[in-house]
């Protein structure tokens, strides 16, 4: 066989130059040998199933005798009881005192719950309806890529129902009804994703929506439009009441009768949606 110097080099001595590289055989199988062990498990679904998302025609019972299971960063985990089944019932106490609320504990905490994969219940809200959200305005909450809140609400400051200022006029019926219609698809995606939560009153997520501090004067002040579109909207079969029944001796000092089981604000609904990437308010135009 004839060598040349520069053949040689390249492919080695006259022997072929591999075109794929050898495959390892796989390692003989001893008798005896126990099989590999079975692929872990899919991880479990993000929240858990305990419950079916819908609302809750009354809170979850709580012993008051019987102290919190944790409290972490102005969230409190109770141990609960609702339809004889064990539950875990998650609240955010907001600092609402005077009405003022410290808008930056309200966005850390709600970030908080948003990250929250082991609740069966979750209620971000006060467990009294007794203190309403006064001047939304203020609130500072960002939203990503977007206007912050506080933009959007001073928006809607500007065009709350009856009424007529200089800067603007009322909110029309087309954005009061895009409004709640948006409002309770947040709600509904939110019921998807397994979050339970008490009666949600108009004066709490159309009042924010719309900048109207109605309760400030005891009454649904220019809410008609947003209290019989947020009444009869409808998804998944449930509709959204504003006043349940058994609510009608909680009325004092001329507000109307707000549910018992309202542990859930409806701006502590919508800014959790925000937070969750969701945008319920966007599809209004409050220009």
């Amino acid at each position: 066989t004839l060598h040349h110097p520069f053949a040689d080099a390249v492919f080695g001595h006259g022997l072929p130059l591999p075109l794929t590289p050898e495959t390892p055989t796989d390692p003989e199988v001893l008798p005896g040998t126990p099989p590999p062990p079975p692929p872990p498990p899919p991880p479990p679904a993000q929240l858990p199933d305990m419950l079916p998302a819908r609302f809750l025609p009354s809170a979850p019972t709580i012993d008051p005798t019987v102290e919190p299971l944790a409290r972490d960063r102005g969230i409190v985990t109770y141990a609960a009881m609702y339809d004889g089944l064990p539950v875990v019932v998650k609240r955010l106490a907001l600092d609402h005192g005077e009405g003022s609320i410290n808008a930056r504990a309200i966005e850390q905490q709600l970030q908080i719950l948003a990250e929250l994969r082991d609740v069966s219940v979750l209620i971000p809200s006060c467990w009294r309806y007794d203190v309403a959200i006064a001047k939304p305005p203020h609130l500072d909450v960002v939203l990503e890529r977007r206007r912050s809140l506080r933009d959007v609400l001073r928006c809607a400051k500007r065009q709350k129902p009856n009424t007529r200022e200089e800067d603007g006029g009322p909110l029309g019926w087309a954005a009061v009804h895009a409004v709640a219609t948006s409002v309770a698809t947040a709600l509904a995606s939110l019921h998807a994703n397994g979050f339970i939560h008490g009666a949600v009153h108009d004066g709490n997520v159309l009042e924010v929506a719309c900048g109207d501090g109605a309760h400030n004067d005891g009454e649904l002040r220019g809410h008609v439009a947003l209290v019989d579109a947020f009444a009869t909207f409808r998804f998944r079969g449930v509709s959204i009441r504003t006043h349940p029944p058994e609510a009608a001796d909680d009325e004092e000092e001329g507000q109307p009768a707000a549910p018992r089981a309202c542990d859930m604000y409806g701006f502590g609904l919508l800014v959790l949606g925000v937070v969750r990437g969701q945008h319920p308010l966007d599809a209004v135009d409050f220009k």
